[in-house]
């Protein structure tokens, strides 16, 4: 287990800080991917209840 330092970081340096457009885009990213994913949930679920 990594010790944590005083702000709570690993010290790793895997924790790089998103500017607010690189936040914008993986959360435009991730947020297709999920609407993808239920789109594939509705289509099972419609599909059991046949």
């Amino acid at each position: 287990m990594h010790r944590q330092g005083m702000h709570g970081q690993c010290g790793c340096g895997c924790h790089k800080v998103m500017s607010v457009e690189e936040e914008v885009v993986m959360l435009e990213k991730a947020k297709e991917h999920l609407e993808a994913q239920l789109a594939n949930v509705n289509e099972r679920l419609l599909k059991l209840k046949e």
